[in-house]
């Protein structure tokens, strides 16, 4: 197989187009009034969309225009191409292709350039994660840093001055231009030299900057060098052009005498910024004659070059929900089913650091449905984790912290330092209730979120305090149970959650040694732990001092229902923490002034307290009032309450 595919089992028809009606501008195809076109047909037609080439080389150097002669009618065929339409639709799009190729639009106005080509035959790939320096002066002489990420892959991760590459570094000679290149790049570097020379760059500069370069590359190893042009960015704007960046690799035996050169000619100080610019220009013109021998004879391979540079990357997840993490600094409470996959997607969303709260250890049965291969196994579940993230990111900074999270993180005044979101992933009703205690005694100023899921692994809720609401997620839970017991089309979730039935569908996996666990595939979890984790975010994208709450659930018969609660009403009395409902705070007050127009200003009135005391936690939640009973007695000196009804109530 050649580089443009082997045809030769094709079928090739040799047509003519009439293009004499063809708008025509200056600069577009220079058609004829009649165009040949050979169409070559594949075997598994019409699956796999013909080719059209030229037997003239008229389109040389046109976008969209492959060795001279290949057309490129499809950006990509995979969506473009409909089998269905056959032999008329492929007709179609070669009449349209060069319809607009006459009006000079074969790179759309509103769309991205074509970029050159560069034909790849390096089996190594450079992988750019930096964005090209922005240059006082052109062209830009520099050096790409590479690191090996593996044996065929390189990464570009920082660039410097020529003068100023660190020592011990494998680096890439660089060059930016300010002018583009011949569409179909060179694959001499005499040819390239020479088109240089066209365009008042000097090749010695050039070749000076490859010679110096050798003396830092490894006996038996290929030196590689980076070329730019702008041709990146949107067709008719020249103002927001960005670097098209390709690189060679030349071949260890050829570096080889690019080095001698530089010995001989003893000018390794150059790089090490021990010479002026005018010396270093000076020794340039001594060698000259010896580069041109090297530089006709050398042999270059174009490598893939893996575009990750966020100056013309725009990433595939832009302008979703989980936008809101990116960069930021996350707490994570527990590692497990919940725990790991939430922590995959925020290293895939971006955020900057992740700090991975759990003690247990990688046991065979999680391996069904926790994110953990079995090399993993009687590993910290926080280390296993951090070591797939940075796999996947390894620009996270990931802290692994192997403790218990009540006696150790909630013991310390700073649990929350250092991050802006803490995600409690642990199921722990001992964590949630610590928490809440700490609370109690303490500000914080990130907020604090919680996801559950059931124990069939059909629903889910997440709980979400900012800041401002100044309780945590078991307070939150308890608001988002109440307000789920009220609506009867929520009862699955009251069910899953709120009732002593909760718990039964727990099993114990690994009987005498485990904690009950829900019973879910990975596919159960992934699906619900990723929902939970978008509704987190929509929350957070609109900051208040109101606590969130939400449900999902699995079953496409029952949507999400979210649910926002304002702050209660707290008094602190005898080392009791009262929290009244808003709606409870209202009602109490309503009394008072109805027993105010009913009886006297001077009678004192009471009534109910319906609500929640917790004596561990010193908490007294008040969630409704009633009035004074019917049989119940007033005066200015005491208030009696009386019995009848309170039954019912």
């Amino acid at each position: 197989m050649d580089e443009r595919g082997d045809c030769n089992s094709w079928l090739h028809a040799h047509i003519t187009l009439d293009c004499s009606r063809y708008e025509r501008v200056e600069g577009g195809l220079p058609l004829h009034a009649r165009e040949g076109i050979t169409v070559g047909i594949p075997t598994d037609f019409p699956f796999d969309p013909p080719k059209a080439f030229t037997a003239h080389s008229r389109f040389l150097g046109f976008p969209h225009v492959h060795w001279g002669r290949w057309l490129c009618l499809y950006v990509s065929p995979d969506t473009q191409w409909r089998p269905s339409q056959g032999m008329f639709g492929f007709l179609a799009q070669l009449d349209e292709w060069l319809r607009r190729g006459a009006r000079n639009e074969l790179d759309h106005p509103e769309g991205p350039l074509h970029p050159p080509v560069a034909y790849t035959v390096a089996s190594t790939s450079i992988c750019i994660n930096a964005d090209t320096p922005d240059a006082a002066s052109w062209p830009w002489f520099g050096a790409a840093a590479l690191t090996h990420r593996k044996p065929d892959l390189l990464d570009v991760d920082a660039w410097y001055p020529v003068h100023t590459v660190p020592s011990g570094i494998s680096f890439a000679p660089t060059v930016l231009l300010d002018f583009e290149l011949p569409y179909e790049y060179p694959r001499r570097v005499r040819h390239l030299l020479r088109y240089l020379e066209t365009k008042g760059l000097p090749s010695s500069r050039v070749l000076a900057h490859l010679m110096l370069a050798s003396e830092r590359v490894p006996a038996n190893a290929a030196l590689y060098v980076g070329i730019g042009t702008p041709s990146r960015g949107i067709a008719g704007d020249l103002t927001r052009r960005r670097q098209h960046l390709t690189f060679w690799e030349i071949e260890p035996a050829d570096v080889a005498k690019l080095r001698a050169t530089s010995v001989a000619c003893d000018i390794s100080n150059c790089y090490k910024g021990q010479e002026t610019p005018e010396q270093v220009r000076a020794l340039i013109d001594t060698v000259w004659d010896t580069l041109l021998r090297w530089r006709d004879q050398a042999r270059v391979r174009w490598c893939r070059v893996i575009e990750n540079r966020p100056e013309i990357v725009t990433r595939r997840d832009e302008g979703t929900a989980t936008d809101w993490f990116r960069g930021k600094r996350i707490a994570l409470w527990g590692c497990g089913a919940i725990g790991g996959l939430i922590a995959e997607h925020l290293a895939r969303v971006g955020v900057a650091e992740l700090t991975l709260y759990d003690r247990s250890r990688v046991a065979p049965g999680l391996l069904v449905r926790q994110n953990f291969s079995a090399l993993d196994i009687d590993d910290t579940k926080a280390a296993a984790l951090a070591r797939r993230l940075r796999a996947i990111a390894p620009e996270l900074l990931v802290t692994i912290k192997v403790e218990n999270i009540t006696s150790g993180a909630l013991a310390r005044a700073d649990w929350d330092a250092g991050v802006d979101l803490v995600i409690d992933a642990t199921a722990s009703l001992r964590v949630r209730s610590k928490l809440e205690v700490v609370l109690k005694e303490h500000d914080r100023h990130v907020p604090v979120a919680s996801i559950l899921i059931s124990a069939g692994a059909k629903h889910a809720v997440g709980v979400i305090a900012p800041p401002a609401y100044r309780a945590g997620p078991l307070d939150v839970l308890r608001r988002l149970g109440l307000a789920a017991t009220r609506r009867d089309w929520l009862s699955g979730w009251v069910q899953a959650f709120w009732t002593s039935d909760a718990v039964k569908g727990l099993r114990q996996p690994e009987p005498g040694c485990s904690d009950p666990t829900f019973v879910g595939s990975h596919a159960d979890v992934a699906g619900l732990s990723a929902r939970a984790l978008n509704a987190l975010a929509s929350v957070l994208d609109q900051p208040g001092d109101a606590a969130s709450g939400f449900l999902i659930s699995q079953s496409p018969n029952e949507r999400e229902h979210h649910f926002r609660f304002r702050p209660d009403t707290r008094r602190l009395a005898d080392g009791i923490d009262f929290r009244m409902s808003v709606n409870a705070w209202r009602d109490m007050l309503g009394w008072i002034r109805a027993g105010h127009r009913e009886r006297s200003i001077e009678c004192e009135t009471g009534g109910l307290l319906f609500g929640e005391f917790d004596e561990t936690l010193g908490i007294a939640w008040i969630t409704n009032v009633s009035g004074p009973p019917p049989d119940s007695r007033f005066s200015a000196r005491y208030f009696v309450c009386g019995t009848q009804g309170t039954r019912e109530l």
